[in-house]
């Protein structure tokens, strides 16, 4: 699952309307194509509802379908593969209230994707921890071959998080980042400076380089088993690396002569920015 997914349905949560004590929604994505058995999320978005005379939550049905239609628009790809529910505050989320919404969401799921996933976000931050809780969602039907299930069972199943590199720079700016006022609880957090950013980030490589050090030291030094694929990494990693003695230059040197190459683009770049802004001024002037 993106991790993205968690961070939107966390923002749906704290945005909701003042009456609904509770939020549910449409999880979005499909199935792995070599592990049939994994489903990915890829996105989400919140479905209204309503509370019956039982007190059981009852779902905007044609809201869900008009908006997975636009969706389907963009990412013809993605499909509905379950549904995502949030506690009241101040209580846990009572999965025996929502056997009609995981009834829906097996409807609506494409017949491939079997039993819908369901994801519950515990807002409510119990133990000081925000869990996120993955489970397959399956009926018991009652004996006399009715199609109405009596009840559902959720089976708990793992939940692993997989984020592009650019999602990494982002979610590292927002964990980083302080809140403006550490005396309110939901206070805004001002994003890290580029030289803020670049000191965390040169402070987590050397924290890597050392943990490399030290597992190299451990090898030459005891007798213990070397691991080859960490060593193919480690000879990768160094491959990579300039060579910083061409032509006798000193990593200064080449470290200056980078910095001005960029200054160099950067200006050009502005230039041009420049010559377009004169240009559709004259343009219009004629």
């Amino acid at each position: 699952m993106r991790p993205l997914v968690v961070l939107e349905i966390l923002e749906m949560f704290r945005r909701r309307k003042e009456y609904d004590q509770f939020i549910i929604g449409t999880l979005v994505g499909e199935r792995d194509p070599v592990r049939r058995e994994i489903v990915i999320v890829k996105d989400v978005f919140i479905v209204p509802h309503t509370i019956d005379d039982n007190g059981l939550p009852v779902l905007d049905i044609d809201y869900h379908r008009k908006r997975l239609s636009l969706l389907n628009d963009v990412s013809p790809s993605e499909r509905v593969v379950g549904w995502f529910a949030t506690p009241a505050p101040g209580q846990t989320i009572a999965m025996h209230r929502f056997l009609k919404v995981n009834h829906i969401y097996q409807q609506e799921i494409p017949e491939a994707l079997e039993d819908p996933f369901v994801l519950t976000i515990d807002t409510n931050l119990s133990n000081n921890k925000l869990s996120v809780r993955g489970y397959k969602g399956r009926f018991l039907y009652p004996s006399d071959e009715s199609n109405i299930p009596s009840m559902a069972v959720y089976d708990p199943v793992d939940v692993s998080f997989n984020a592009q590199p650019e999602e990494r720079v982002a979610l590292d700016s927002l964990i980083n980042s302080l809140p403006d006022n550490e005396e309110v609880f939901d206070s805004s957090s001002t994003l890290l400076s580029q030289s803020e950013g670049l000191d965390i980030a040169l402070n987590e490589l050397e924290q890597l380089l050392e943990t490399v050090q030290k597992y190299v030291e451990t090898l030459s030094t005891t007798d213990t088993p070397a691991n080859t694929r960490i060593g193919r990494e480690i000879s990768r990693i160094l491959h990579a690396l300039p060579n910083l003695s061409i032509h006798g230059q000193t990593t200064d040197t080449q470290l200056s002569n980078g910095v001005q190459d960029l200054l160099m683009v950067i200006y050009l770049a502005n230039l041009v920015k420049a010559q377009t802004c004169i240009a559709d001024k004259v343009n219009l002037l004629s």
